[in-house]
């Protein structure tokens, strides 16, 4: 075993993290070409993914043996049972439950030269509420994980105004591909986390 890897066996949290966003499904398939306007193109389905930027991240902390608090919201329908069942499966589970809609879903149409594309359908991962924030243990000094991709949602300004109100965390953002879509604010102010805050 390699040194690196001895180093991993023993790697530990020194600080509180919590990793909040999305937990959705990847339905992915192989498309010839990407479809135009007016067509009817024949896909071929590789599988049917849990997925999301903040899900792939609790999956990895869980794997490397460092507990987060995991705010994942999942809802009620068909995509929120799958995502429930694989999360159990490998012991995770989320500190956000929503009482009523499902979880989003995503096709992702992979080219032959192996470029994706996306199409996203927003659910209760985009529907966040006050309540569940102010649920949420979050000590001073911990860690915040949170994805781009919910900024970018109708509920973003009200998570930036969230994480803005902690207190000695550091935040660690994902923009991803949807940060041109993160609007300002109401009030006409530059629209995100202080660049001092923003790891």
């Amino acid at each position: 075993m390699n040194c690196f890897a001895q180093r991993l066996d023993t790697l530990h949290a020194t600080r509180p993290v919590t990793v909040l966003g999305a937990a959705v499904i990847d339905v992915i398939a192989d498309a010839y070409a990407l479809p135009w306007r007016g067509c009817d193109i024949e896909l071929k389905q590789q599988g049917v993914n849990i997925g999301g930027c903040a899900l792939n991240i609790a999956i990895a902390l869980k794997r490397l043996g460092i507990a987060a608090q995991n705010a994942l919201p999942v809802g009620h329908g068909v995509w929120a049972d799958i995502i429930r069942n694989a999360m159990a499966k490998q012991d995770l589970h989320s500190a956000v439950e929503a009482e009523t809609g499902d979880n989003g879903w995503c096709l992702a149409l992979v080219e032959p030269d192996g470029e994706r594309t996306f199409m996203s359908f927003s659910g209760v991962e985009n529907q966040w509420q006050q309540r569940w924030l102010d649920e949420l243990n979050v000590p001073q000094n911990s860690l915040v994980y949170l994805s781009g991709y919910q900024l970018a949602s109708p509920c973003g300004e009200l998570l930036t105004g969230w994480l803005e109100g902690l207190e000695d965390v550091t935040a660690l953002i994902d923009f991803g591909p949807r940060i041109a879509d993160i609007p300002q604010r109401a009030d006409g102010a530059d629209y995100g986390l202080q660049a001092d805050r923003v790891a």
